[in-house]
């Protein structure tokens, strides 16, 4: 207690904890959206950094990237000063090889992942007594990002490596490799490597790796862009990383790359009948020749969509999401209204993330007066926050009043990532409706919008019309309700009950598949009505 009951605090150093080695809670995470590719490559010191340009000694705190980009760019341009012939290429490569890969996420929690970090936090002056640099041959990276695999099948996946030796000397080069996580070193992703590599002074050599993934090994996938896509920690047990190391003769600090990879245990399924006979009852059989179960969702198939809409190139700032159909399907519940209602969105190409950058949206008339009155769609959690920014992660099933603007969330939406399908649960209340309303008609279309890079909606569908509660089409997988699972290796049994022509749009049943490779994700299924 000082003067007059005035209080001091002292801080001793020695009992904090340090940042040093730490990430910014803010930092950004990858993998690309474009690609699933290694982003970010490198780190830097960002957080609480004191510098003014152009001062010398002048302090002015700042942060973010702000302070990280500096620092790299800084890092590059001494390189290129201390050798003025290195290439761009070379020069991201020499950072990237030679940066700090001891860094965590927080103080005290394991290691940061690598798509979180890449090859580390950047050391100039390692990099700058280098002898030698790697990178991916093609694609001159200074990292391997194998991306995002769908696994129904054993796959091994290539890449080729330059190595360049900058010394006077001949160097030998051994690659090894190295997990991030001793946990993901179980043999569902393995490496086979060349063994020492000679390098003759000042010049370079090619080598190809290979990874293999073994499909029965790997985890069950727990991470999507609904209740997970805010869970970081679900996002990690999915990733397989690490680095491969150079290991030069007589040298303890070897030169490194970051790998990782994002496979998912998938299965393979295809209908034995491309068209059901029709009649009150059709029948066909599910086959699945992947190493790996799949859990199939069958609805009503409300409308189908042309493949029709060109993908924008990089760097145009159009997604291009290509909608391809739209199902549903109603049942009982204790939800509000009495019922809860599944509407399916499948597009031609996968989502990394089911609101980034593009979200699902069915719009609906329930009244008959061929206006709109609510619109369901999916949208991230902030959205019900003090800002909507995209943050959370998490996705939800939303639905608005169009008249009264309201909008309301029960269920997260339901979405694998980098995946072609997303369906949205609701409770019939959100819409008007309950037990009074059923056989009522409801009519509406669907459409896919960009809700990151602004290009507005990227595509929409004709208009579709069905019965509450009534749907045409009553789907049984194994004499389940609406869904079931499709063993590995084996089959199951696709019922379909036709109740008959009650004037909507309604032609068949639109088949979803968990896991499933990229473009055998859904199947139409098209119900003979002659």
């Amino acid at each position: 207690i000082g003067e007059e009951g005035s209080t001091i605090a002292l801080f001793d150093p020695q009992n904090g904890n340090p940042l040093v080695g730490t990430l910014a809670s803010t930092s950004s995470r990858g993998p690309s959206m474009a690609g699933s590719i290694i982003k970010p490559e490198i780190g830097a010191p960002g957080a609480s950094v004191s510098a003014q340009a152009g001062t010398g000694t002048g302090e002015t705190p700042f942060g973010g990237t702000s302070g990280a980009s500096p620092m790299v760019a800084g890092s590059a341009a001494l390189l290129m000063s201390a050798n003025p012939d290195l290439s761009w290429a070379e020069v991201r490569a020499l950072l990237v090889n030679n940066a700090e890969t001891e860094i965590y996420t927080e103080f005290g929690s394991p290691l940061a992942p690598i798509s979180r970090i890449g090859g580390g936090e950047v050391r100039v002056d390692r990099a700058a007594e280098a002898p030698i640099a790697a990178w991916e041959s093609g694609s001159l990276l200074p990292s391997l990002g194998f991306g995002f695999q769908a696994v129904s099948e054993d796959v091994t996946l290539e890449k080729t490596i330059t190595i360049r030796n900058y010394s006077d000397d001949d160097v030998t080069v051994t690659p090894m490799v190295e997990f991030r996580y001793d946990s993901d070193d179980t043999g569902a992703v393995s490496f086979t490597l060349p063994g020492p590599v000679a390098v003759g002074a000042g010049d370079t050599e090619e080598i190809t790796i290979e990874m293999s993934i073994d499909a029965d090994a790997l985890p069950e996938w727990v991470f999507n862009s609904g209740g997970a896509g805010g869970d970081p920690q679900a996002l990690t047990d999915v990733e397989f990383d690490g680095y491969i190391n150079f290991m030069l003769d007589g040298e303890s600090d070897p030169v490194h790359l970051p790998w990782h990879v994002m496979p998912r245990k998938s299965g393979y399924v295809v209908p034995q009948d491309e068209e059901l006979n029709g009649g009150f009852e059709s029948f066909t059989t599910l086959d699945n020749s992947g190493d790996n179960e799949v859990v199939v969702e069958a609805f009503s198939l409300l409308v189908t969509d042309p493949n029709d809409v060109d993908p924008g190139g990089p760097g145009q700032q159009f997604p291009g999401a290509d909608l391809a159909a739209v199902g549903v399907i109603s049942a009982p519940s204790g939800c509000p209204g009495g019922f809860i209602m599944l509407f399916a969105m499948s597009s031609y190409d996968p989502v990394t993330h089911a609101i980034a950058p593009i979200y699902n949206s069915v719009v609906l008339d329930v009244d008959g007066d061929e206006e709109p009155d609510y619109e369901v769609f999916n949208i991230d959690a902030s959205f019900f926050g003090p800002s909507f920014d995209l943050s959370d992660g998490t996705n939800l099933s939303a639905v608005q009043d169009l008249d009264t603007g309201d909008v309301s969330a029960y269920f997260t939406a339901d979405h694998s990532s980098n995946s072609a399908n997303v369906v949205n649960y609701i409770c019939s209340a959100q819409i008007g409706l309950d037990d009074s309303n059923i056989g009522d008609t409801i009519s509406g279309y669907g459409y896919v919008g960009d809700l990151y890079y602004g290009s507005g909606i990227n595509d929409t569908t004709d208009d579709f019309s069905f019965k509450f509660f009534e749907e045409r089409y009553l789907p049984f997988v194994d004499g389940d309700f609406g869904f079931g699972t499709v063993p590995a290796g084996s089959d199951a049994f696709l019922g379909v009950v036709d109740f008959g022509d009650a004037g909507t749009s309604e032609t068949g049943v639109l088949l979803r598949y968990s896991h499933a490779p990229e473009g055998e994700e859904f199947d139409v299924i098209p119900v003979n009505q002659d």
